[in-house]
């Protein structure tokens, strides 16, 4: 309603308009006449899909044009006012009102009646005019409601020293190792106490393959070499070659800084390689396990 109600520039006021008396009196009357049917009518003008809001505004949007006297403009204002008092009582229908309900027939008729171009829908002008709704923010709902946003707040838990008599303080239970519950490391660390009593039983100085080669077990020659190399890596023994043979030299522990600097060797060993070797060796020096 504003745009339609800026004056232009050039337009004169007062004597200049050239208007007369009489004209002014009809202006006048109709400001009242327009009032007074806003204020008659005013249960019918609030209600939202009434047409008399848009038909009196198309009217006194007519009549402001002819007003150029303050008069005139003062009875302008009291219809901007009431028209301002129907707005808000429309809003506040709006907002109670359920907006998703409408009557599919006055849809229709109100689309065909916009939007129709020559006896056809014009379904650009029919986008346009419903595009806005589909850009909306899609709202979020809750199923157990509004999610509750008060923050909890911790309460510091105090601690206490808890102090124990000596009455009641807990006795640890010895817990027997049975050949059943040993692990892995107490296995292996049975296995190289054993082959450390090997070495020194031939005082130190021994065949690689006479110590570890089991004819009756690839899978414990296997074990023997690697718990080998475990002594070599800590400096309880070294390996040397005699007589183009491995020879094994135990010694007592020694110190880091006595070791020599550390080295790589791979010693490769297949399923055929150890038939071939089982052949020239007897049972193992570090014996077989059961």
């Amino acid at each position: 309603m504003s745009g339609k109600r800026k004056r232009r520039s050039d337009q004169v006021l007062l004597g200049a308009s050239k208007i007369t008396e009489a004209e002014r009196r009809q202006i006048r009357s109709k400001e009242r006449e327009i009032l007074h049917d806003l204020r008659e009518n005013n249960r019918e003008v609030t209600q939202i899909a009434s047409n008399v809001f848009k038909t009196k505004t198309a009217e006194l949007n007519e009549v402001y044009e002819r007003v150029f006297y303050p008069r005139e403009a003062n009875l302008d204002a009291c219809n901007l006012d009431e028209f301002s008092n129907v707005m808000t009582k429309q809003a506040g229908l709006m907002s109670s009102s359920d907006l998703t309900k409408f009557d599919v027939a006055e849809l229709m008729r109100s689309i065909v009646q916009k939007c129709s171009s020559e006896s056809s829908l014009d379904w650009n002008r029919l986008g346009a005019a419903v595009g806005a709704c589909f850009k909306s923010t899609i709202g979020i709902s809750f199923m157990y409601g509004s999610m509750d946003t008060q923050v909890a707040v911790k309460e510091k838990r105090v601690v206490r020293r808890r102090r124990q008599e000596d009455d009641e303080e807990q006795v640890t239970q010895l817990t027997q190792v049975t050949s059943s519950n040993r692990t892995q490391e107490d296995v292996q660390a049975a296995r190289l106490q054993k082959l450390v009593k090997t070495l020194k039983r031939t005082h130190g100085n021994v065949n690689l393959f006479e110590l570890c080669i089991n004819p009756e077990s690839f899978a414990q020659t296997v074990e023997n070499f690697f718990d080998m190399s475990f002594l070599i890596r800590n400096g309880d023994a070294k390996l040397r070659i005699a007589d183009n043979l491995p020879t094994i030299v135990y010694h007592e522990s020694v110190n880091d800084a006595e070791l020599p600097p550390p080295s790589q060797c791979i010693l490769g060993l297949t399923y055929k390689e150890w038939e071939k070797l089982k052949e020239m060796y007897r049972e193992p020096l570090v014996g077989h396990r059961a």
